[in-house]
């Protein structure tokens, strides 16, 4: 019985000791694919890269042939998550490490069964939009909820490509259209993970009101990234515009001014900045900021 026990023993400790050893090269197997899709961006990554494959070496016996691709142009951070509307907004410092050049971006997610909505502001503070990093731009990106019906958690993936000159550069959702559907040069990839359930703070637009200015323009960059987009090339009359619409609340910050559409003009919005003689038509769609357009245009709200 002693003898039998003993035996069992012996067995259940080999069956243990290859589990150990089963696990280890199933962990080894995942360092590889790690590896070969890997992207240096720092010492400490390439410390753990040596690190990975030499586990790989001695539990496999074998090398990754396969290069680390080294990010050299862009550098990213996320910096907050917060809800507005419909959409999860995503605020993510990027900067250009390659300072002699402009930086491209194009921004896809993982998975792609879903559609965002990104743009480049210069800083926190600013409401210029920018077509390319030159040094350091703050990039909004706009993520419907449904995104997150399967899983609380996606990946979005930054895209970015130098070029020496920015003249004649496209619109940059224009550009993403366009490289997606062509073979062009390399580019760096760097993937960033965003969780629903870290966007705890909720930003309403009915705060802009009475809200200070940094938090109006955090609700305005929401509105560029979220929404449609449509440039006015001619002065409006903000005056002729208010007696027009005697009942849309108007948000005055010296620099910039906001008209906020109500009844039949909810979900459009006017916005210029007192030094610009265009102005912006944000709303849901682009059709119905061209109706809303050709209205002001017809009742004489142009300069």
């Amino acid at each position: 019985m002693e003898m039998k026990q003993l035996c069992q023993m012996e067995i259940d400790e080999k069956v243990e000791e290859n589990m150990k050893a089963l696990e280890k090269k199933v962990e080894a197997k995942k360092a590889i694919l790690k590896e070969v899709l890997r992207t240096v961006e720092d010492e400490n990554d390439r410390k753990e890269s040596a690190k990975n494959r030499k586990y790989i070496r001695d539990i496999l016996s074998c090398e990754v042939s396969v290069p680390c691709s080294e990010n050299t142009s862009i550098s990213v951070q996320l910096m907050d998550l917060f809800r507005f509307g419909s959409h999860v907004i995503a605020r993510i410092r990027v900067q250009n490490r390659a300072p002699s050049k402009y930086l491209i971006l194009r921004i896809s997610s993982s998975p792609a069964d879903f559609s965002i909505h990104w743009i480049l502001f210069g800083d926190e503070s600013s409401l210029k939009t920018e077509k390319v990093v030159q040094g350091n731009s703050i990039l909004f990106v706009a993520i419907p909820f449904s995104a997150f019906y399967r899983t609380d958690r996606i990946s979005l993936i930054i895209h970015s490509k130098s070029v020496a000159d920015q003249n004649g550069l496209f619109n940059p959702s224009f550009y993403s259209l366009i490289v997606a559907h062509q073979n062009c040069s390399r580019e760096d990839v760097v993937s960033l993970p965003i969780n629903v359930t870290e966007a705890s703070e909720d930003v309403d637009l009915k705060t802009i009101e009475f809200c200070e200015e940094r938090k109006a323009v955090q609700i305005v960059q929401s509105l560029f990234t979220s929404l449609s987009l449509l440039s006015v090339p001619v002065p409006l009359d903000f005056s002729a515009l208010r007696r027009r619409f005697p009942r849309f609340p108007f948000v005055d910050f010296d620099t910039w001014r906001l008209l906020i559409g109500t009844d039949q003009f909810d979900g459009i919005f006017v916005f210029t900045e007192n030094d610009a003689s265009e102005s912006t038509v944000i709303g849901r769609n682009t059709q119905l900021c061209r109706i809303f357009v050709e209205k002001i245009n017809e009742d004489g709200c142009t300069e």
